[in-house]
């Protein structure tokens, strides 16, 4: 749109411009809930933050917000995919691995709508303070398991 518009406010023809082709966008209408399309989550993987500290000041950020973070173990990567599952409005559920293995971390009463958003502000905050430690995007959850 900002091309378009500049390309507009560039034209000394101003009628034959409306027939530049920067007036017009390509736009691809999908079906979200058609079966075949899949969607994978985008994962988020955080280096050199050991798992301790990276869970006491996860919890100490929130607390410090009024808000209840509470850890539980799974047994498998898919029992805590299963639990995050569950996530509601008033209590956001989210899967972890690490390498003491997997579990759920439940945010009662977020802030936030969704629970990614909930999870981003406090990991920017933690890249903020912790500068050695670096946070990587992967989509599915093969990935996260190398």
């Amino acid at each position: 749109k900002l091309h378009w518009e500049k390309t507009k406010e560039k034209a000394e023809d101003k009628e034959a411009i409306m027939d530049h082709p920067a007036r017009y966008a390509l736009v691809e209408l999908v079906n979200i809930h058609d079966a075949g399309l899949e969607f994978e989550g985008i994962h988020r993987v955080v280096f050199n933050a050991p798992s301790d500290h990276l869970f006491q000041s996860m919890k100490d950020w929130f607390a410090s917000r009024g808000i209840v973070l509470t850890t539980a173990t799974c047994g498998s990567v898919q029992d805590a995919i299963k639990a995050a599952e569950q996530s509601t409005p008033e209590a956001h559920k989210l899967a972890y691995a690490t390498p003491a293995g997997p579990g759920v971390l439940t945010v009662t009463k977020p802030t936030k709508n969704l629970e990614t958003a909930t999870l981003q502000e406090f990991l920017d905050a933690y890249l903020a303070d912790n500068k050695g430690s670096k946070i990587d995007y992967v989509h599915g959850v093969n990935a996260t398991a190398t």
